[in-house]
């Protein structure tokens, strides 16, 4: 597999499909505590992305730290509060590695970077956030000049959304009242014609790539 490239300007997003990969291969992966929150939900898709999101965290930052994936240890407290569980994932012992998750629809994203902050956001459309939502967070002139099309306007929230997450925050922290974002590098990722993509990386000369990881599990 391809480890983590240690050129600061790099940002790797690894892509993963629950198409492609099933519960059973993931589960050797987890740990107790992610294995638990994975059963959790009622639906098995939504199982399936949660323990593959976990499982592909320890697959890729297993390999890029040269340790096995189930020695890896993570906190989610959150450095804006100090709550316990709800803060942006960072793992412990690792040095200058970010990641960052997430996942909607058929897809799980990872994006990881050495020596900078990570953000990444996927949304299905006609399953993520709808027009009136999105409307409600950007601002009234999000759209502009051109009528607000569900596709276009998830691709502002989806930048949005990365670009919070690399600091450990999301939209539904934010105050109804528009607060400026966070100074970054973002891109659009290319997945399919049913979902958009972001990350976002901390400011300064950056590339993104793309990595099919279903290999992994398969």
């Amino acid at each position: 597999m391809d480890a983590l490239a240690r050129q600061a300007d790099e940002v790797q997003v690894w892509q993963f499909s629950i198409r492609r990969v099933t519960l059973e291969a993931v589960a050797p992966f987890l740990d107790q505590e992610e294995a638990r929150r994975a059963s959790r939900y009622r639906r098995p898709e939504d199982q399936l992305r949660t323990a593959l999101g976990w499982a592909a965290a320890r697959r890729v930052l297993g390999a890029a730290l040269l340790r096995p994936p189930e020695e890896l240890r993570f906190s989610r407290r959150c450095r804006h509060c100090g709550h316990a569980e709800h803060g942006k994932p960072r793992l412990l012992d690792g040095g200058a590695i970010d990641f960052n998750l997430s996942h909607s629809g058929d897809f799980v994203l990872l994006a990881v970077a050495s020596d900078r902050l990570v953000g990444v956001d996927v949304e299905r459309i006609a399953g993520g956030p709808g027009p009136v939502e999105i409307l409600r967070w950007l601002g009234p002139d999000a759209a502009a000049p051109e009528a607000p099309d569900e596709r276009s306007l998830l691709r502002r929230w989806t930048a949005a959304e990365a670009r919070l997450k690399m600091t450990g925050r999301g939209l539904a922290d934010l105050p109804l009242a528009p607060e400026p974002l966070p100074s970054c590098v973002t891109a659009s990722l290319p997945l399919d014609t049913g979902h958009v993509a972001a990350a976002a990386a901390s400011p300064g000369p950056c590339q993104f790539r793309l990595i099919a990881g279903d290999h992994l599990f398969t």
